[in-house]
């Protein structure tokens, strides 16, 4: 693992795969046309789910920083899955239909400013910053559809064109004929079968941002959109509808929106509650947001049924001088679940909890330890030990653990979808009752 860190050849530098999300072809709330493009209008096509994630050759693998190597490069993973979560072959030439594309490269040699810009040299070196990205699909103004796509990676959107080989040229909903020179055609570095088409530069839609999450307001989640920008203390949000570009407008500041009404107590509690020796908190007193949203039906303590959106959160050890480098980035999440309608409130928060390990080996001989279920040695840090550590106690759960994707499943909504990355090494998708996950909102003694 060390030894490949320091490669001369980049090329030569293992990539790793983690912090997935789904995106699901649902014939009832997206477009036929995105629809079309990613299965050729075959009717019996398997395909149910654009999977996107983030391939780096920067892995923590073996422990956070353990190993980093000097120029990292972060990637943009596509993936058409069915509906067991298999990536899909294409049935002409028997490949998988997954890419890897250097999306920030790309960006730097199409001259796009937030990674080059020629009047000032110092800015003029190849960023990294588009990580973790994510794929939506939008309704534009005028359009009663969800019928564009917007990829959002940290604070910048921009709506694109993801097409299978062998699908009709079209124009996208978004593409006014009148900016081919914004356009960027990005270029697949590994894979084939699929095809990425920026049809304008990527919009900043705040000064900052990381960890947002796009949703729609309303009972039925049809709504004006928004992006979560905090998901507590308090929930914040910024009205972004998607509906023109550019999202935001230049020079006009952005005005987040803030919940009002106090926030709920945990469902339960955890090991991370203050103890009278503590001097200060455990975590993070703020919780980010990890993946947002399903609705779910909730009974308050009237019997009163209510629609509400169900996200994930999560948080993190402290960092600071007085505290050792073994006992920071340990991970926790959190269910919470909020008005649909502005501000937003939060009516409910579980307790912390966490997400374990790869369990391929346990899945065939439920005896077997999961924690020794890998011998790759690329991996095998990530998949035996740095364990979560709260408070010197050690859970049978990864260091890091971030959800990173959360939907329904396919023809099953009472069903859940999450994904997540495990140590920045390697990723996990796990299928999930609604059910026990809204069981997790209640309060217990």
């Amino acid at each position: 693992f060390l030894e490949s860190r320091e490669r001369p050849n980049l090329d030569d530098h293992p990539l790793y795969i983690y912090n997935p999300m789904l995106l699901p072809l649902n014939k009832e709330i997206m477009d036929e046309t995105i629809i079309r493009d990613l299965t050729l209008g075959e009717e019996d096509s398997t395909v149910a789910y654009v999977a996107v994630f983030r391939l780096s050759n920067f892995a923590n693998c073996h422990g956070p920083g353990r190993g980093v190597p000097e120029t990292f490069r972060n990637y943009l993973g596509i993936a058409l899955l069915d509906k067991d979560l298999n990536i899909v072959k294409d049935r002409a030439h028997g490949n998988y239909l997954n890419v890897i594309i250097d999306v920030n490269q790309d960006l730097f040699d199409a001259n796009w400013n937030y990674c080059k810009i020629p009047k000032h040299p110092e800015f003029s070196l190849l960023k990294q910053w588009m990580q973790d990205c994510q794929l939506i699909a939008a309704h534009p103004k005028l359009s009663k559809t969800r019928n564009q796509l917007i990829l959002l990676c940290n604070e910048y959107a921009w709506p694109v064109l993801l097409q299978r080989e062998g699908a009709p040229t079209r124009v996208a909903p978004m593409d006014d004929g009148k900016h081919d020179k914004s356009k960027i055609y990005f270029k697949n570095k590994y894979g084939r079968g699929l095809h990425l088409t920026a049809i304008r530069h990527p919009n900043e839609l705040l000064e900052y941002g990381k960890n947002l999450h796009f949703f729609t307001a309303g009972a039925d989640a049809n709504g004006p959109g928004f992006l979560e920008i905090w998901a507590a203390g308090p929930h914040t949000v910024l009205p972004v509808t998607f509906e023109g570009y550019p999202f935001v407008r230049p020079g006009v500041p952005p005005r987040p929106m803030e919940s009002k009404a106090p926030e709920p107590n945990a469902s339960y509690v955890t090991l991370d509650a203050r103890r009278p020796e503590d001097t200060g908190d455990v975590l993070r007193d703020r919780d980010n947001g990890s993946a947002c949203c399903v609705p779910i039906i909730w009974r308050d303590g009237s019997g009163h049924k209510r629609k509400l959106l169900m996200g994930v959160s999560h948080t993190k050890t402290r960092r600071g001088k007085a505290i050792k480098k073994s006992k920071m980035y340990n991970y926790v999440s959190r269910l919470y679940a909020f008005d649909p309608i502005p501000p937003f409130d939060i009516i409910a928060r579980s307790g912390y909890f966490c997400l374990g390990f790869g369990l391929n080996k346990f899945l065939d001989n439920p005896q077997h330890d999961e924690a020794e279920q890998s011998d790759n040695d690329q991996v095998w840090g990530a998949t035996n030990e740095y364990k979560l550590n709260v408070r010197d106690d050690f859970f049978e759960c990864p260091r890091i653990h971030f959800v990173s994707g959360i939907t329904e499943k396919i023809d099953d909504p009472d069903t859940v979808v999450i994904s997540y990355g495990i140590n920045d090494c390697y990723p996990r998708v796990l299928e999930v009752s609604k059910n026990f996950l809204v069981q997790l909102l209640l309060p217990r003694n």
